[in-house]
């Protein structure tokens, strides 16, 4: 019998969609998508899709959230598990008239591709395969998958369906820990895949997704959403347990002070959850001197000999791991003209002061350029009789009314330029990362004989909360295997 093309309204009368199911085969994921949640407190249900009115019906237990809404729940696919294979869901179509099978067919579906013209039985499930999907070809991705869906009764004349959209993400491997597949508060959380998704998308290598995730958190620190202090004392990781839902909560909401620990847990999180494997924690470095856009090693600005067993310093090799022998940032500013550079600071170091070398470990200029100074493995000369243990970062420039040495010339800044105090904090965060530092100060904090670095530029350290002299009692840490909640 012939049926005459309808709207999707009167064709659903006929025949209606009541339900999809993505992860319709629980504890496996090579035909099917991942066992996840909404986030720590909510379950992702199955079906992932009903028609209104269906969650009542199928006795869902979050039928107020679900109501009339499309989609309901969201699906995620592991690239390596489904690759070569053949992806299934499960559909319901149900049919109150006298009828017990119908063909169906449908449109679009974006990376899940088309559904192709097939027979299905009315009123119960049906396996359908999604052989037109191209989820692999875009690596990481979240993408809304709209089917269009039509049925007919004899294969000639085609009715409209309402269509179904989809929320899908798509991860390179199973997620590793803290996620875990088999417990069901550690399943990864749709509300982590969707930023993972967004700060790695596009990623077809989980190196290169666990890379732009630093990034990504990077860019965030430099812009102030958050702010990066060295120290024990994490906001989001207590007892090796890291807050992600309050991470999410804050996230570009609350400007909150993170450490190395928060910086560890959401970038592992955030990664493992795409199927990347970090292990080693308490080793992970995060952030290299690699990551610093503007800096220019000790080599390529050609300094001065060292004048060893000749300076006043007596240039101090450490005999141990810098991570164990450092443990204090010291603030400072150079007091120089601008146009004298980094080679003209150490030869005056060297010349007029008698040491041996430059005394900074690290000297920033007014335009953003980081130098290497004295090498890390060197004790460093920048605060009289206490040195040890400090790692001392300069900014080129006069923050005080006058000089320390000299009075103020032409081209010699009197307040730490923007491009400085960029290059700054994310210095802060890579000598942090390397050498677990737990308190940094200014000159003066350390030598209250000093100004230095001068009136104008502590207040500006304390602002961007650079300046950490507190000792935490008690310290957080992550290791492998951290919680969540």
């Amino acid at each position: 019998m012939a049926v005459k093309s309808e709207t999707g309204a009167k064709g659903a009368e006929i025949v209606k969609m009541k339900y999809i199911k993505f992860n319709h085969k629980k504890g496996q994921c090579s035909e099917d998508a991942l066992d996840i949640r909404m986030n720590y407190g909510n379950k992702v249900e199955v079906p992932e899709w009903q028609s209104e009115g269906s969650a009542k019906d199928l006795g869902g237990k979050d039928a107020a959230l679900q109501k009339a809404s499309t989609p309901n729940y969201p699906a995620a696919y592991s690239i390596k598990n489904i690759e070569g294979k053949t992806i299934t869901i499960k559909v319901f179509f149900e049919c109150k008239k006298k009828l017990r099978s119908v063909k169906i067919r449908a449109g679009g579906g974006g990376i899940l591709g088309g559904i192709k013209e097939q027979t299905i039985t009315l009123n119960q499930e049906n396996i359908i395969k999604l052989e037109q999907q191209k989820i692999a070809g875009r690596g990481i991705t979240k993408e809304k998958a709209t089917w269009n869906w039509e049925f007919s009764i004899d294969g000639k004349e085609w009715q409209k369906l309402p269509s179904t959209s989809h929320v899908i993400y798509v991860v390179l491997d199973i997620p590793k820990s803290p996620w875990n597949l088999k417990e069901e508060l550690k399943k990864p959380w749709a509300d982590v895949l969707e930023l993972a998704c967004s700060w790695a998308s596009g990623q077809k290598d989980l190196n290169n997704a666990f890379n732009a995730i630093k990034r990504n958190l990077w860019n965030l620190l430099d812009q102030n959403h958050f702010f990066y202090v060295v120290g024990d004392k994490a906001s989001y990781v207590k007892g090796n347990t890291f807050n992600c839902s309050q991470f999410l909560k804050d996230l570009y909401k609350v400007k909150r002070n993170i450490n190395r620990f928060d910086c560890l847990a959401i970038v592992t999180a955030l990664a493992n959850s795409l199927g990347y494997e970090s292990k080693g924690l308490e080793k992970l470095i995060l952030w290299e001197r690699s990551d610093l856009s503007h800096y220019v090693t000790r080599a390529r600005w050609k300094p001065n000999p060292i004048n060893t067993g000749k300076g006043i310093d007596d240039y101090v090799i450490i005999d141990k791991d810098p991570k164990d022998y450092y443990d204090t940032i010291a603030f400072h500013s150079t007091d120089r003209s601008q146009s004298e550079g980094i080679k003209a600071l150490q030869t005056f170091h060297q010349e007029e002061r008698k040491w041996s070398d430059l005394g900074y470990h690290f000297v920033i200029n007014g335009s953003g350029t980081i130098y290497e100074g004295r090498e890390i493995h060197i004790k460093g000369c920048h605060v009289a009789g206490a040195n040890t243990g400090k790692i001392g970062i300069s900014m080129m420039g006069n923050f005080q009314d006058k000089g320390f040495f000299r009075n103020l010339v032409d081209d010699e800044l009197t307040s730490p330029t923007t491009q400085q105090m960029l290059s700054l904090k994310q210095l802060v965060r890579v000598v942090d990362c390397n050498y677990w530092i737990d308190k940094a100060g200014g000159h003066r904090d350390f030598d209250s004989s000093r100004q230095c670095p001068g009136d104008n530029a502590y207040p500006i350290l304390v602002r961007h909360q650079l300046i950490n002299l507190a000792e935490s009692k008690e310290k957080d840490t992550l290791t492998d295997g951290y919680s969540l909640k």
